[in-house]
């Protein structure tokens, strides 16, 4: 599982490239064109919207490992063996 998790660590730069694209195409000239009140301003605000997704995607990426460092080595540490005697209790009962 470790392995797996530290593969998704390419969406970061595609989430990031991908709400740039979106802003760039609502601020462009033809985004500009769309936002016109009898074209499609829904589909820009949507893509005006693009800046927020932005602007809340690059601080709550890293939320877990913020959060693990604010709690400490000591902390994470003693979940971890929590969750093994946890595990060990479930396995001497059957489950």
């Amino acid at each position: 599982m470790p392995f797996f998790y530290i593969l998704t660590v390419i969406n970061l730069p595609f989430g990031i490239i991908a709400c740039l694209v979106g802003i760039s195409a609502r601020f462009g000239e033809d985004g500009n064109a769309c936002a016109e009140e009898d074209k499609q301003p829904t589909r820009a605000f949507y893509l005006g919207l693009q800046i927020v997704c932005l602007v809340i995607y690059i601080p709550t990426f890293m939320a877990h490992i913020i959060y693990f460092k604010v709690r400490g080595p000591a902390w994470c540490h003693e979940q971890f063996l929590k969750f093994d005697e946890e595990d060990e209790e479930g396995e001497d009962q059957g489950e």
